[in-house]
């Protein structure tokens, strides 16, 4: 759980890097917490909701993050959530579909 005020630090200073967004390289830099503390903030706020990945480095894989202004909003539940909701009748599936199989 981040506090609200850390929150708030992480956020404002992802916001002053404007649209191009902020490596958390540079995010870690503006805030002065290491990497390591500044990616697992990263990862917290964005489990959450709060900051989206917009891209990458180019030539790296290093991500690109901004602030979730409510522009960009997930347009249906994820994968996880759909596999959650359809566990029970895979199970089913899997228990009816193989009984009806014969060795021949």
């Amino acid at each position: 759980m981040i506090s609200a005020e850390k929150r708030q630090q992480i956020l404002s200073a992802l916001e002053s890097f404007g649209a191009n967004g902020a490596t958390v390289k540079q995010l870690s830099e503006k805030i002065h917490i290491g990497t390591s503390g500044t990616a697992s903030y990263v990862c917290r706020l964005r489990r959450a909701g709060y900051i989206i990945e917009i891209g990458k480095v180019p030539m790296r894989s290093t991500p690109i993050y901004v602030v979730n202004n409510g522009k960009y909003q997930a347009e249906g539940p994820d994968i996880f959530e759909q596999c959650r909701a359809n566990w029970q009748g895979y199970q089913i599936h899997k228990i009816f579909g193989s009984a009806s199989r014969q060795v021949a």
